[in-house]
C-alpha cells in the first residue's frame, strides 16, 4: 500500500480489561497476507498493545489456514490474567490452536468433530445459493467447575450439530506427540445434540446468569437460544428474532456477558469477501 501503513485483519476476543484480539496483516492491494497471523493484547485503559503473539508453522499446516482462525476464545481461571488461555478454531484446515499465556507457548489440535458435515453444506444468503465446507467456527465457555475446568461448546459452521470437550482436556499440551493421551482426548469429545434444519451458526454465547446458549444463524438469518440444562433437540432450539434484511449473515461475536443482555452483531465483512472472488454459487468453500 501507498501510505506504508500495514493495515491488519482483527478479530476482536472477550471483552476484558486487557483484550486479546487476532491479527491478520494483509496488503489490500494485492488481497496477499504479508505477515503471520497472531494474538495481539491491548490494554483497553491505555490503547496499548502489551504483547504480541505469532503462531508457530506447526500450528498453520497449509498455506491457507490463517484464512480460516475466524474468532478467538479466552479462558482466565479466577481471573488470574497470568494463567490465561486462548482457543482459536481453524475452519479452513479443520483445526484447534491452543495458547497459553503462562507459557507463552502455543499448540495445535485436530479431530473429525472440527471438520464440516456435508449434509448441512447447503445455503441461501439473500439470492444467492451456494455450498460452503467451512469447519469449526466458534468456540463458547461454561463455568468453571471445582477443578476450574470449564465445558467448551463448539460447532463447524457447516454443521447443525452442537459439541463439547473440558477446557481442561484441551490445556494438555501432550495431546499433540502422546498418541495414547490422544486417543483419551478423542473419547472425551462429546456430540451434545442436534439444533434442527437450516440452523447452521457461526458465532454462538453462553450466557453464564441463566446458562443459556445464543446462536446467530446464517441458515435462516436469525438469533436462537437454547438452554443447556435441557437436552439439545430442535424442540428446544427457540427462535429470538428472524429478519431477511436487517438478520442477513449474522456472524459476528453473540456477546452475553453477566447481565441481561446478549448482542450478537452483524458482520457482513467475510460475506463480501466471498462475493468479491466471484459468485458465491460458483464456490466450493474457502480453499
Amino acid at each position: 500500500m501507498n501510505s506504508g501503513v500495514t493495515p491488519e485483519w482483527v478479530a476482536p476476543g472477550a471483552g476484558r480489561p486487557h483484550r486479546p484480539a487476532l491479527a491478520t496483516p494483509l496488503d489490500i492491494d494485492n488481497n496477499q497476507q504479508i505477515q503471520p497471523p497472531a494474538i495481539v493484547v491491548f490494554d483497553l485503559s491505555t490503547n496499548r498493545q502489551l504483547f504480541r503473539y505469532e503462531f508457530k508453522d506447526s500450528d498453520l499446516p497449509a498455506e491457507n489456514t490463517p484464512t480460516g482462525l475466524a474468532s478467538i476464545t479466552v479462558d482466565v481461571p479466577d481471573d488470574r490474567c497470568g494463567d490465561a488461555y486462548a482457543y482459536v478454531p481453524d475452519l479452513t484446515t479443520f483445526g484447534l490452536i491452543v495458547y497459553s499465556l503462562r507459557e507463552n507457548d502455543s499448540w495445535r489440535l485436530t479431530h473429525n468433530y472440527f471438520s464440516f458435515n456435508p449434509t448441512a453444506g447447503g445455503l441461501r444468503v439473500g439470492d444467492q445459493r451456494f455450498q460452503w465446507s467451512d469447519g469449526i467456527f466458534s468456540i463458547t465457555l461454561s463455568d468453571a467447575n471445582g477443578q476450574n475446568c470449564r465445558t467448551a461448546y463448539f460447532h463447524p459452521l457447516i454443521s447443525t450439530q452442537e459439541f463439547a470437550v473440558s477446557t481442561c482436556d484441551l490445556k494438555n499440551r501432550n495431546l499433540v506427540n502422546d498418541s495414547s493421551a490422544w486417543e483419551r482426548f478423542a473419547m472425551c469429545l462429546q456430540l451434545v445434540g442436534e439444533r434442527g434444519a437450516d440452523t447452521q451458526s457461526t458465532m454462538h454465547g453462553y450466557h453464564p446468569r441463566s446458562r443459556v446458549m445464543f446462536y446467530a444463524e446464517v441458515g435462516r438469518n436469525a438469533v436462537s437460544c437454547w438452554h443447556t440444562g435441557r437436552p439439545l433437540a430442535p424442540a428446544d432450539v427457540a427462535v429470538l428474532a428472524q429478519d431477511n434484511q436487517r438478520l442477513l449473515y449474522p456472524s459476528g461475536e453473540c456477546a452475553t456477558g453477566g447481565g441481561r443482555t446478549c448482542r450478537c452483531a452483524i458482520n457482513r465483512v467475510p460475506l463480501t469477501a466471498h462475493w468479491v472472488a466471484g459468485p458465491p454459487k460458483k464456490k466450493n468453500g474457502h480453499n
